[in-house]
C-alpha cells in the first residue's frame, strides 16, 4: 500500500565489488544492486558477489510480539494495573502500558498488522529508532488527549498506529520531489481514514460497547503529523534550510498541542470530583 522510493543510499542494500575491477556499472534490479565488471582485455563481463540484507522492522515487531504475549498471558487483575485510568494520572507508566492491552483478538491483530505495515515502509526511508520513538510519543500524547475529552478507561495501540499512519503525510510533504507513487500513498491514507470513520459510525449504532476512543485516533494522528516533521529526514540535502524550518515548525506545533492538553488535564483534575471522574468532566470551577 505504501510505496517508497529506492535510492542508492538505502542502508539495507550493499554490494561487495570484485577485486581489481577496471570499470563497473550499477544495474538496479528491484531491491538489489548488481555490479557488472568490464575487463578491457577480453571484454568479458563478470558479476560480483552481491550481499542482500532483508529489511525487517525489528522495533515494531518486538513491540507487536510483546502485545500478543500480554493478551495471551495477562489476567484481568494485571490488566487493571496497566490500563489507562483518568483517576490515576500520577501513575505515569499507564500512559505507555495501555498500548500493550487489547479488547479481543480482532482488535489486537488489526493494530499489529497496521503498525507493522506502516513501520516497515517508514523504516525503509528513515531511522528505525526514530520510528519507534515516534510511535510511543504519539501514543502517549494520544491518550493524554483522550483524557481531556472522554472520562473513561483506555486500552489499545490505535493512538500509536494513527501516529505512524498520518506521519506519512509529513514524509510526503518533506520529500515530495523524490518520493515515488506519492499519489497512491495519499489515496491509501485517505481510504484507511475514511474506512475507520465508517467503521466507528457503524460500531456506535450496532455495538455500543466497547466504546471506540475517537479522541485517541485524532490526537495520535495530529501528533504524527507534527512529529514526522521533527524526526523524518529530508532526502534532498540542498534544501537544508527548509528542513530546519520544518523541524522547528513541527516541534513548535507539537509542544503547543502537548502543553494545551496538559493544561486541560490539570484543569479537569482540579475541578472534577474524583467520584464523578468516570462519568463526566468539569472544566471550569
Amino acid at each position: 500500500m505504501l510505496e517508497m522510493s529506492h535510492s542508492d543510499d538505502i542502508e539495507n542494500e550493499s554490494c561487495k565489488l570484485a577485486p581489481n575491477s577496471d570499470d563497473s556499472v550499477v544495474v538496479p534490479t528491484g531491491h538489489e544492486k548488481l555490479e557488472i565488471k568490464y575487463t578491457p582485455n577480453d571484454n568479458k563481463r563478470k558479476t560480483s558477489t552481491c550481499v542482500l540484507k532483508t529489511h525487517i522492522p525489528y522495533g515494531i515487531l518486538t513491540i507487536s510480539l510483546f502485545q500478543i504475549l500480554c493478551y495471551v498471558t495477562f489476567d484481568e487483575n494485571f490488566r487493571k494495573l496497566l490500563r489507562f485510568e483518568p483517576k490515576k494520572l500520577t501513575q505515569a507508566w499507564r500512559f505507555v502500558t495501555y498500548m500493550l492491552l487489547h479488547e479481543d483478538w480482532i482488535h489486537l491483530l488489526l493494530n499489529v498488522l497496521m503498525q507493522t505495515l506502516f513501520a516497515y515502509f517508514l523504516e525503509l526511508r528513515h531511522c528505525r529508532v526514530y520510528v519507534v520513538v515516534l510511535y510511543f510519543t504519539g501514543g502517549i500524547t494520544a491518550v493524554l488527549g483522550a483524557s481531556c475529552f472522554h472520562p473513561d478507561l483506555v486500552i489499545g495501540a490505535s493512538g500509536g498506529v494513527y501516529t505512524l499512519l498520518i506521519s506519512n503525510i509529513s514524509d510526503i510533504f518533506m520529500n515530495f520531489e523524490s518520493i515515488r507513487y506519492k499519489v497512491y500513498r495519499g489515496l491509501c491514507i485517505l481510504i484507511i481514514v475514511v474506512s475507520d470513520i465508517v467503521y466507528n459510525v457503524i460500531h456506535f449504532h450496532v455495538k455500543k460497547d466497547p466504546v471506540i476512543s475517537w479522541e485517541t485516533h485524532i490526537v495520535g494522528g495530529t501528533s504524527g503529523l507534527f512529529l514526522g516533521l521533527v524526526f523524518y529526514r529530508k532526502e534532498v540535502q540542498k534544501a537544508r534550510l527548509r528542513k530546519l524550518s520544518l523541524f522547528w515548525l513541527g516541534l513548535t506545533l507539537y509542544l503547543i498541542l502537548l502543553i494545551s492538553l496538559v493544561v486541560v488535564v490539570v484543569q479537569i483534575k482540579k475541578c472534577t470530583p474524583v467520584s464523578a471522574m468516570l462519568r463526566e468532566y468539569v472544566y471550569f470551577c
